[in-house]
């Protein structure tokens, strides 16, 4: 809750000491990868605490509950992304949420694939499988600035 909370008032602080404008990009991205980040710690840390997985490399890559949550995590991330930057027509913004979209993909086939047979491993992939078709109905690609 704290680092939350030190993150939205970074947010809303007038002035930094080391930011001139109080709503610049340097800003905004650095909250960004901050919460995004802070996301999926807190889901390793839940998952160390009070599912026994190991504060290891090795216990959260063999971890197939932990791999399955965190697909699904990270694809909520990619709608929230797509969705927020159609709606504002943010072009590079939706390519950021279909590369994060790529990395799922790419997670899925060689991660949580190796899992084979597991529920989790069902859980992730069909998961994962609906929010990526989610994307594709609520967020369509932003279209290109026009060139004239």
């Amino acid at each position: 809750l704290s680092a939350l909370a030190f993150a939205l008032a970074f947010l809303r602080l007038p002035n930094s000491v080391f930011l001139e404008n109080a709503n610049s990009p340097v800003r905004r991205r650095f909250v960004a990868v901050f919460l995004f980040s802070w996301i999926s710690v807190t889901l390793f840390r839940g998952f160390h605490h009070y599912g026994g997985v190991g504060w290891s490399a090795s216990g959260v890559i063999h971890s197939r509950p932990l791999q399955a949550v965190w697909s699904l995590v990270l694809t909520a991330q990619a709608l929230g992304l797509c969705w927020f930057a159609s709606r504002n027509a943010k072009r590079s913004l939706w390519f950021l949420g279909a590369t994060l979209l790529g990395f799922v993909s790419l997670k899925l086939l060689l991660v949580d694939l190796s899992g084979s047979g597991s529920v989790a491993r069902i859980v992730s992939f069909l998961g994962a499988g609906l929010l990526m078709v989610g994307i594709g109905y609520v967020s369509p690609i932003p279209p290109a600035k026009d060139p004239s």
